[in-house]
């Protein structure tokens, strides 16, 4: 056979089937993606990757037309038809084509990838501010309850230390004023 034999035949089906089927993941994965897009402007994004892939999808169904065009003319024994029909729609055409295709769609997707990370760094700034602002105020919010614990301890205890440094000296009618209900009021 001039283009394709019987071996080169069954790479070929095997090839159109994992073509179909990576279209086909690509599809659902975009559409995935898709779903979980909140903003419209990015979702619009996506539904111009789902219209690329059906193009790619109509690239694909042309180019397997055209092969079996080519495969019937093998079969009917006009192998320079044959090659004449593959030069001009494969090589020619269809090739510069998909390859277009192809690189229109790795750069939208690079594109993606740049805005995706900007809105990562974005959201890392973001989280890092609040998160020091969130520790100042727990910070604050400690010391503040510290001075606290520290005043509500340390005072009652200046006066229950000072009205034993009384007693100690002899002064038995010293009296220690209470200042609310705590326990150093019983003491």
């Amino acid at each position: 056979r001039l283009i394709l034999g019987e071996r080169e035949r069954a790479d070929l089906d095997r090839a159109r089937t994992h073509m179909a089927e990576a279209l086909g993941r690509l599809e659902r994965l975009v559409e995935e993606e898709a779903a979980l897009i909140i903003d419209a402007e990015e979702r619009g994004s996506e539904a111009e990757e789902i219209e690329r892939i059906e193009k790619l999808r109509a690239k694909f169904a042309e180019l397997d037309g055209v092969v079996n065009s080519i495969l019937g003319f093998e079969r009917a024994g006009q192998s320079a038809a044959a090659v004449d029909l593959f030069k001009a729609r494969i090589e020619d055409g269809l090739d510069d084509e998909l390859e277009a295709m192809i690189d229109a769609g790795i750069a939208d997707e690079r594109a993606e990838t740049v805005r995706a990370e900007a809105q990562s760094r974005d959201l890392a700034q973001r989280l890092l501010w609040w998160m020091v602002s969130l520790s100042a105020a727990f910070v604050a919010g400690v010391s503040i309850a510290g001075y606290w614990l520290y005043n509500s301890i340390a005072r009652p205890l200046g006066a229950l230390t000072g009205g034993a440094q009384a007693i100690a000296r002899g002064e038995l009618d010293h009296r220690i004023g209470t200042t609310g209900g705590s326990e150093f009021e019983f003491v």
